[in-house]
Formats: C-alpha cells, sequence, structure tokens
C-alpha cells in the first residue's frame, strides 16, 4: 500500500492519503479520493459553459467587419446563454452526486436545501433535453434530497450506488451529447473562420513581408487558444466517460465495497481523471 501512497496525485487532500494508508479501508477512501478529484473539474465549469455563446461570438467577429452584419450574426449566439442555467444545473447536480458519495464514504451526513430541489426546472427547460433525460435528474435530485432528510450514512452506500446508477448515467449522457453536438461544433466553426480571415488578410499583404510575419504570428496565436479549447471538450467528455466507468464499477461491486480490488479500481480512475482535469483548468483558467 506504501507504493500506491507515494503515487498518490499532490492535489488530493493529506487527510485522504493518510486513509489510504490505514489497513481495512482502502476502499472507502478511494471513493473519497476519487470525489475530492471528481470535484476539482467543477471550478473551471462556469468557464466552460459560457464558452459557448463566447466561441460563437469570436466567430462572429472574425467572419466580418461590417457591423450590421456582424451583430445580426452575433444576435444568433443568443440562444447559447439559454443553454447556461440547465447546464449550470447538471453539472450541480452532477457535483452535489459525487460530493454525496465522498461524504457517506467518511459516515458524514448530506444536507441539501430547498434550492437544490428546484434544479429540476432548469434542465427541464434545457432546449433538446428530452422529457426521459430531464427525469433522470429530477430523479437523482429528489433522491439525494430524500437521503438527506433520511440521515443517510456509509452503511446506505451501496443502496445509494444502486439506486442511483442508472439515473446517473443516463444525466452523464445528456451532458456528453449537449457538449458533443453544441461546444465541440462551435469551436470548429471558429477554427475554421479564423484560418478563413486570416488566409484572406495574408493574401492582402504580399508586398509586405514584415507584417505578414505580425499577421502569422497572430494566426498561430489565435489557432492555439481554439485547439487548446478543443482539446480540453474533448477531455470533459472523457472526465464524464470516466465518471461513468467509475461508477458503473461501483454499482457492479456495490455489495464489496470492503475489498482491496475495488480501492485499487478507485485508484486507477482517479490517476486517470487527474490528467484531464489540468487540461480544463489549464485551457479555462
Amino acid at each position: 500500500m506504501s507504493s500506491q501512497l507515494s503515487k498518490l496525485p499532490k492535489t488530493l487532500p493529506l487527510s485522504i492519503a493518510l486513509l489510504l494508508s490505514s489497513c481495512g479501508v482502502q476502499d472507502i477512501a478511494s471513493v473519497q479520493a476519487f470525489a475530492v478529484l471528481a470535484n476539482q473539474a467543477n471550478e473551471s465549469y462556469p468557464s466552460l459553459v459560457a464558452d459557448f455563446y463566447n466561441s460563437c461570438v469570436r466567430a462572429a467577429e472574425f467572419d466580418t467587419d461590417v457591423i450590421p452584419v456582424r451583430r445580426d450574426i452575433e444576435a444568433r449566439c443568443d440562444r447559447y446563454q439559454e443553454l447556461r442555467p440547465g447546464l449550470l444545473a447538471i453539472n450541480q447536480v452532477l457535483e452535489s452526486y459525487i460530493r454525496a458519495l465522498g461524504n457517506l464514504a467518511s459516515n458524514e451526513t448530506i444536507v441539501f436545501d430547498a434550492e437544490f430541489q428546484s434544479l429540476g426546472s432548469g434542465v427541464e427547460s434545457l432546449p433538446g433535453v428530452q422529457p426521459q433525460q430531464a427525469d433522470a435528474v429530477i430523479n437523482l435530485i429528489n433522491f439525494l434530497v430524500s437521503a438527506s432528510v433520511d440521515n443517510y450514512r456509509r452503511e446506505k452506500l451501496a443502496d445509494v450506488i444502486e439506486i442511483s446508477n442508472s439515473d446517473l448515467q443516463i444525466t452523464l449522457q445528456t451532458q456528453k451529447g449537449i457538449f458533443s453536438s453544441d461546444y465541440k461544433r462551435l469551436l470548429l466553426i471558429e477554427s475554421d473562420t479564423i484560418d478563413d480571415f486570416y488566409r484572406q488578410k495574408m493574401l492582402q499583404l504580399q508586398a509586405n513581408p514584415e507584417e505578414l510575419l505580425n499577421v502569422r504570428r497572430q494566426w498561430q496565436e489565435e489557432k492555439v487558444s481554439v485547439n487548446q479549447r478543443l482539446r480540453a471538450a474533448n477531455d470533459y467528455l472523457q472526465i464524464l466517460d470516466q465518471l461513468g466507468q467509475a461508477h458503473q464499477e461501483l454499482y457492479d461491486n456495490r455489495n464489496r465495497l470492503d475489498s482491496a480490488s475495488l480501492g485499487q479500481l478507485m485508484l486507477q480512475y482517479t490517476y486517470k481523471l487527474k490528467p484531464l482535469i489540468e487540461s480544463l483548468v489549464e485551457a479555462f483558467s
């Protein structure tokens, strides 16, 4: 166990590292460590959601210098602002669920207020979300509130994992679908628009080598930025996949959460998540 402890990501709290070295509780500690690491992604999430709209606007700015035309294009970006409340609500539910697993593994109660229960309305109004997808998120909300009222603790951890797995998987796939279809498409449009803009500009500057060099440098800087956000988008999708796979493994092993093999499993997912989350933080810090 000491060799595993030495490999533990430095971002994890010392208390988690100490728990991992304790005989007989490495599985519970690994669930806690996994919960702590997964929640780090939430620090960058609001900026990630805001970039739906921002990417659309950036593409409009590169698309034309004619202000009235640009304003018309930017007006079409407003619909991506409408996604923000629902996406933030889904993420808050996911974050709260992961945190609840950590609390239960620590034999602590979970607490949610009436404001948390109201998140369901934001999800229901999210454009493109199907009723069964919204129902899955609302089921998670209601179950967490019920678990809070009933003062669930560690002995209920397996029950929580069993009852919530299906709804959690649907919620993760809902989130993944929105980011795959909308955000990545916006970034690719932005990237293509940047290329078109700078190609045209360089053609106009063939007689001015010094200015041509400056424009080429600007082009490279813009491409670095959009490519970094594209990588971060792909990493976020992988984070959602890893969360789903990890919870499915918890579900499959829910009746033996005290096994050493499960502890090792959760450590493996912790290692997988660390570079993905670091990439996300770097792109949107």
